[in-house]
C-alpha cells in the first residue's frame, strides 16, 4: 500500500508540473508550492534543531494551519496553475482541467450518487463544442466520449457480476450447482438481455470514438488489453443464458490466470466442472456467498469509483470555479 501511494503522489506530481521525480527535484512551479506552504517559522517552531523546545500550543496552531484539509491563499493560486498546466499546458492538462471544471459546474445540481454526476457532465457536455481543433473542444471530446464508453460499461460490469455472484450464490451449500437450474432464475433470465444490450452499446461508442486515436487516449488500448472488448463481443454475440453464464466463468478463469501470488498463478473461484459445462463447482468454500449478500436485481449492483468524491473535495479546497 505504500509503494501504491508513493507511485500515486509520484504520478501527481508529474502530471502537474510540480516535480522532476527521476531527478528526484522540483520544477519552478514545485517550488514555489513548498515556498507557499505554511512555515514553523511563523509559529516560532525552530523545527531544524533536535534540541530546540517545540510549544505545543504552537504546534496546535500550525497545524490547523498546515494540513491536507486546507489550503492557503497563495497554494491554492499556485495548484490551479498548476491542474491547468501552467506555461507547459498539453492536452492532458486542458483535459484534466476541463474536467475538473465540469465537475464543479455539475455538482451543484444535487446528484444523488456518482452515476447521476456523471449523467449532469455528459449533459452539460452536449451543449459544448467537441468538433473544433482548439485544445478547449478536443478536452470536450475526450471527455464526452469517455463518458459515453463509461455508462454501457458499467452496466455489462453490474450484469456480468450480478450473475457471477449468483453462480456463487448457488454453489455454496453443496459447492456445485447446475448452470441451467440457476440461469432459470426470473432475476437472472431478466439480466440476461441487458447485458447484450449493454455489451453492443460499449462496442458502439468504442467504436464512435475510433476514428481518433486521442479521443480516449491509453484508456481504448488498455480496454483492449484487459481483455474487455473480447468479452463485449462474445456476451453481445451469445444468446442461451446458459451459454452466458459459462462466457463468464471462462472469463473469470482466465483474469485468475493472469493474477500471481507467491509467483504462482491464482486459481479460480468457481469454475465449469471438467467433462459437464452445464454445471459448475466452488474451488473453496471460503468463495461461496449467501444470498443476502448479493442484491436482488442486477441493476443493484455496486459500479466501479471513478473519484469524483475527491475530486470534488478538491475542486473546493482550490476554489476552482
Amino acid at each position: 500500500m505504500g509503494n501504491l501511494l508513493s507511485l500515486n503522489m509520484s504520478s501527481f506530481l508529474e502530471s502537474l508540473h510540480l516535480a522532476d521525480m527521476a531527478a528526484l527535484t522540483l520544477r519552478p512551479l514545485g517550488e514555489q508550492l513548498a515556498d507557499a506552504f505554511p512555515s514553523p517559522k511563523a509559529y516560532a517552531l525552530d523545527v531544524l534543531r533536535d534540541d530546540a523546545r517545540l510549544a505545543v500550543e504552537a504546534l496546535r496552531d500550525w497545524g490547523r494551519q498546515a494540513h491536507a484539509g486546507m489550503l492557503t491563499t497563495p497554494e491554492t493560486q499556485i495548484l490551479r496553475r498548476a491542474l491547468k498546466g501552467g506555461e507547459e499546458a498539453e492536452f492532458d492538462d486542458h483535459t484534466r482541467w476541463t474536467m475538473l471544471r465540469l465537475l464543479r459546474g455539475c455538482d451543484s445540481k444535487e446528484s444523488r450518487d456518482e452515476r447521476q454526476l456523471l449523467a449532469f457532465c455528459l449533459a452539460s457536455l452536449k451543449h459544448a463544442d467537441w468538433s473544433g481543433s482548439d485544445p478547449v473542444a478536443r478536452a470536450n471530446s475526450r471527455i464526452g466520449n469517455a463518458l459515453c464508453v463509461i455508462e454501457p460499461y458499467e452496466r455489462m460490469y453490474q450484469s456480468v457480476l450480478y450473475v457471477f455472484d449468483q453462480i456463487r450464490v448457488g454453489a455454496t451449500n453443496s459447492g456445485q450447482v447446475s448452470l441451467q437450474t440457476v440461469m432459470e432464475e426470473p432475476s437472472l433470465v431478466d439480466a440476461c438481455a441487458p447485458m447484450r444490450r449493454a455489451s453492443e452499446a460499449f462496442l458502439a461508442q468504442l467504436e464512435a470514438a475510433s476514428g481518433n486515436n486521442a479521443v480516449l487516449g491509453p484508456a481504448r488500448q488498455a480496454l483492449q488489453k484487459l481483455g474487455l472488448v473480447e468479452l463485449a463481443q462474445t456476451l453481445g454475440a451469445t444468446e442461451k443464458p446458459i451459454d452466458l453464464a459459462q462466457e463468464i466463468l471462462r472469463r473469470h478463469l482466465r483474469v485468475q490466470d493472469g493474477k500471481f501470488e507467491g509467483g504462482l498463478p491464482k486459481g479460480p473461484w468457481v469454475r465449469l466442472e471438467p467433462g459437464q459445462a452445464c454445471a459448475a463447482r466452488l474451488t473453496s468454500q471460503r468463495f461461496g456467498l449467501d444470498a443476502s449478500q448479493v442484491a436482488d436485481n442486477w441493476k443493484a449492483m455496486a459500479r466501479h469509483p471513478y473519484r469524483t468524491f475527491g475530486a470534488r473535495r478538491f475542486i473546493r479546497l482550490c476554489r476552482i470555479q
